[in-house]
């Protein structure tokens, strides 16, 4: 059963082409028009596709969530938020998939994986984004107590990204071997995906294989962060 939902889930071309359209007409009245468009091409084949890469992610890491509901769940909602925004157009021209980790909470940030899926600019990958002062932390800490599980990371040969510190943390070592990684102020790894990839059938097991090959990052990444993997 796994491996028909691997190969079986997709996601059409429509959904790519639905979104150009929409960057087009970025307005309700075109929306309401095409909504049933909207729902047959976007919203339904995103739930297919997170309930498929459940069953993927649970063989990665059963502390990890992909919650195919259409609302509240792992799939970005079209509508934007306007409430402090300039941009007053209504609908989001790109949708995105979220896994977080079931501890997640306030005060506890945790690394998740995380799909984009643009027209042109399609971009999986995941990690923590800007985490706050007391999760950076622990991931600095946790380089420097575990230099070894650190370069297993490095390892695997995927670059980290993410923002970095004009000049070192206060209160870590100037010449510690990964004192680029402790500059971060981010912790991430992303790969681009082309429009047709990502609309191939074989696009869910490209993705897992992409989340498989993370484990080690996002493994050392919950572990510093104080919880399970």
């Amino acid at each position: 059963m796994e491996r028909r939902a691997v190969t079986e889930a997709h996601l059409p071309p429509e959904l790519l082409e639905f979104l150009e359209r929409l960057s087009k007409h970025n307005n309700r009245d075109w929306f309401e028009a095409n909504k049933s468009a909207y729902e047959s091409a976007v919203r339904d084949p995103l739930v297919s596709f997170v309930g498929a890469f459940g069953t993927q992610l649970r063989r990665i890491s059963r502390q990890l969530v992909a919650d195919a509901s259409s609302s509240g769940g792992s799939i970005s909602r079209i509508y934007r938020d306007l409430r402090f925004s300039k941009d007053r157009r209504p609908y989001k021209t790109e949708m995105a998939l979220h896994f977080w980790h079931r501890g997640s909470k306030a005060g506890c940030q945790a690394p998740s994986y995380y799909l984009r899926i643009a027209p042109g600019e399609c971009l999986g990958g995941g990690g923590v984004w800007q985490p706050d002062s007391a999760t950076l932390k622990k991931v600095r800490d946790a380089i420097v107590r575990q230099p070894q599980s650190w370069q297993s990371v490095l390892d695997v040969g995927l670059p980290i990204e993410g923002k970095k510190l004009q000049r070192p943390p206060a209160g870590y070592p100037k010449d510690h071997r990964f004192a680029a990684d402790l500059l971060r102020k981010s912790f991430l790894i992303s790969q681009e995906f082309t429009d047709e990839r990502v609309c191939s059938r074989t696009f869910l097991k490209d993705y897992t294989a992409l989340c498989e090959r993370m484990m080690p990052f996002m493994r050392f990444l919950t572990k510093a962060v104080g919880l399970q993997w």
